[in-house]
């Protein structure tokens, strides 16, 4: 489901839960009676203290874009304000927002890439001192404070112990030195400039505390000053999360959870929280139309940027792409609407890199260009035989949400990570896409070292490990069979460039495709291998090289436990403990080694369910084979028995629910690509080279795996097509004209 639709659905749905828990505990007239106790003179302070916030923030907006080089009035910041929390509340928060204040900046020739730095910014600011509020608050309210390691609790520390890891790794092996040069130094001024953003980032959090306060004086009276502070850092915590609309929903559901603790009448918990919300509104629609009653003169091309200015802007361009490389690897699950969903960790970058993609060349009026020719026109094509496919499937079947949500809607999503990779090929040329796969690279072996570290020492006696380990390994992408189309991409990037060290990162490679334990991984390895020796020429020494370390992996890995067995019944009093197999080990082992033996002999019950979707698939294909069953068919169809499953082959559900047609003009843009890097493949570049293998990774295990929306290869796709041999400037691109 798109991000949008979620933060409209949590927004709705959480509201209306406040108010009908809030009803159903009282009468409707104790409600009504409680607002009545809100005189003139309380709205007026809580409305004073929310001014004040405004206007503090009015003028944080104003000295961040003037310590990134840009000059804007007070009246310029609080038009952009308030117009963007206007906007945040109806279309979707951070996406309006930024939308509402890039159309007034634009006017004072801020690009929309440096309204994005600016709007980041304060966003980090002011959530670095919401989380420290926060934090003191839960510590004076509860007088402690623990994560419940049993409940959600492994997996948060997980999947914090692993980003920490992977920009670890990026930061050494791939962008650390180079990042840093281009680094603005650390002055002074740039120092000064933080302090004063976060001091006045602590005075906005102080105004909107004092305005809970005050409500919270007048409806209960009875709670200490402190603690309705310490109550009120949660609450505004709790609505500063960005999966509503402007706060709504989470605010009021986070008023009576926090209020009724304290003994807070519903009623009145939801009385506060209300009134914060609608003066906000009020408030911002008062400073919008003073700003507006002194429309901002725009400026002239040119008269509003410093070269500090536009070096920010080119980070953006570095930074958003070496994040979205790095955020590819983590899928989690969100809960929503009682249930959960599946996010990428790079979605929310993506679409950010997209957008600038989109604007840097509306700005130089200009299609992209890519490595093959006429690839946009290949690209609309497949769109629109996507949409027809939707259309087909809405006249036959009605609407399902899985091809809508998931499929139509993400489409875009994959488009955008095709513009990020090649966003900073456009900035930064050949040296660009060298930091980019270097960072992929780093990011995926670190999560196997991790992922396999842990498992071993679990085994080997470490049962504190009990709850992050997973074998066969699936890293963070919570399935093992994505996780090995992620390091099959590594390998083909290791393969396919002349990196120092080759042997040592190709044999990690190795190990950690093992340690997946898929069979369709291993089958589209031996293709890479072979499509390698011609277009990406390996000596077979560093390849045998390279066996040697994914072995030693896999037998330490193997062997360390058993070793650990035996000191353990040699040294029984000694602190060693009995080495145990994970309790979600299932049937596939305990280590590397183990994940390749059983998997090769596995007759798992996912075999059954894939059986079952490629008979349905070739029946729906045989059916309807020249247009397609229409986008969703089969899984409108198994929803119908009670249980959604999809076609388990990229090319079996393209047939089925596409037709010939379809299938067609879907597969051309890959099957365009690879033939003319496979013509060339006697004198193609790092990135020719690349496209081959990782096309052909996708195919094979695509065969038995649905991995077409797989994001990892779309990122590295759009980086290797921009890389265009024999455009000038392709090494060393000139800047991008911003748009304004």
């Amino acid at each position: 489901m798109p991000i949008k639709y979620i933060r409209l659905a949590v927004s709705s749905l959480l509201l209306l839960a406040a108010i009908a828990i809030v009803v159903r505990q009282t009468e409707w007239g104790a409600v009504v009676a409680t607002f009545s106790q809100l005189s003139r003179g309380t709205l007026g302070i809580v409305a004073f203290f929310l001014l004040a916030g405004s206007l503090l923030a009015t003028l944080r907006l104003q000295w961040i874009a003037s310590d990134l080089g840009y000059r804007l009035t007070f009246l310029d910041s609080m038009a952009a304000l308030s117009l963007g929390q206007l906007m945040g509340a109806v279309f979707f928060q951070i996406a309006g927002q930024l939308l509402a204040r890039s159309t007034i900046l634009s006017r004072r020739q801020v690009p929309p890439s440096a309204t994005v730095i600016i709007t980041g910014y304060e966003r980090f600011l002011a959530l670095g001192i919401s989380l420290t509020l926060a934090l003191t608050a839960t510590a004076y309210l509860f007088g402690s404070i623990s994560i419940d390691y049993q409940k959600g609790g492994a997996a948060l520390i997980k999947l914090i112990i692993g980003l920490v890891l992977v920009v670890i790794a990026g930061a050494v092996f791939a962008w650390g030195k180079a990042l840093t040069a281009n680094l603005p130094p650390l002055t002074p001024r740039i120092l000064v400039g933080l302090a004063r953003s976060a001091v006045i980032s602590l005075l906005i959090q102080l105004t909107t505390m004092a305005a809970y306060m005050s409500l919270i004086h007048v409806l209960a009276p009875g709670i200490p000053l402190g603690t309705a502070a310490a109550a009120a850092a949660l609450i505004m915590l709790a609505a500063s999360i960005p999966i509503s609309l402007a706060g709504w929903g989470l605010r009021e559901m986070g008023a009576l959870s926090v209020l009724s603790i304290l003994g807070v009448s519903s009623q009145a918990a939801l009385t506060v929280a209300l009134t914060i919300g609608v003066l906000s509104m009020v408030v911002a629609a008062i400073m919008a139309l003073s700003a507006f009653r002194h429309a901002p003169v725009a400026v002239p091309a040119g008269q509003n940027a410093t070269p500090r200015s536009q070096g920010y802007v080119a980070l953006l361009d570095i930074l958003v792409p070496l994040a979205a490389a790095t955020a590819v690897f983590f899928q989690v699950f969100l809960p929503v609407r009682g249930s959960v969903i599946s996010a990428n960790l790079a979605d929310p970058i993506v679409i950010l890199g997209g957008s600038l993609f989109v604007l840097h060349h509306v700005g130089r009026r200009a299609l992209p260009q890519w490595r093959v020719p006429n690839f946009n026109v290949l690209v609309l094509v497949a769109t629109a035989a996507l949409a027809a496919a939707y259309l087909i499937g809405l006249a036959r079947f009605g609407y399902t949400n899985w091809a809508f949500a998931n499929r139509l809607l993400g489409w875009p999503i994959l488009l955008s990570y095709g513009a990020v990779g090649a966003l900073i090929v456009q900035r930064m040329g050949h040296a660009g896409y060298d930091m980019l796969l270097r960072t992929f690279v780093a990011t995926g072996l670190a999560i196997f070292v991790f992922a396999a570290t842990a498992a071993t020492a679990y085994v080997s006696g470490a049962v504190i490990l009990r709850d992050i380990v997973v074998m066969p390994i699936e890293g963070f992408a919570q399935n093992r069979n994505t996780f090995a189309l992620q390091i099959l991409l590594v390998i083909c990037v290791i393969l396919a460039t002349r990196w120092p060290y080759q042997t040592i990162w190709l044999g990690i490679a190795v190990a950690g495709l093992a340690a997946t334990g898929s069979r369709a991984g291993y089958i589209a390895f031996a293709v890479v291998v072979l499509l390698a020796a011609f277009v990406a020429p390996l000596p077979w020494r560093r390849l045998a090289g390279a066996a040697a370390v994914a072995g030693t992996i896999m037998a330490v890995s193997h062997g360390l436990p058993m070793a650990m067995v035996a000191v353990s019944q040699i040294l029984p009093d000694t602190i060693m403990t009995t080495p145990v197999i994970p309790h979600n080990a299932g049937t596939s082992g305990f280590s590397v080694l183990s994940s390749v033996v059983n998997s090769l002999n596995s007759t798992d019950a996912s075999n059954v369910e894939r059986l079952k979707s490629l008979t349905g698939g070739w029946q729906l294909f045989t059916s309807h084979p020249i247009f397609g069953a229409g986008l969703g068919a089969y899984v409108d169809e198994t929803m119908r028995e009670g249980k959604l499953l999809v076609i388990h082959s990229t090319p079996l559900w393209l047939l089925a629910e596409f037709g010939i047609v379809g299938f067609i003009l879907l597969a051309a843009p890959l099957i365009r690509v690879f033939h003319a890097e496979a013509l060339r493949w006697r004198s193609t570049d790092d990135a020719g080279r690349l496209l081959v293998l990782s096309i052909a990774a996708l195919a094979v295990m695509s065969l038995a795996h649905e991995l077409s929306y797989q994001r990892a290869f779309w990122l590295l796709l759009g980086a290797s097509l921009a890389v265009v041999p024999g455009l000038a400037g392709a090494a060393q691109p000139a800047p991008v004209r911003e748009s304004t």
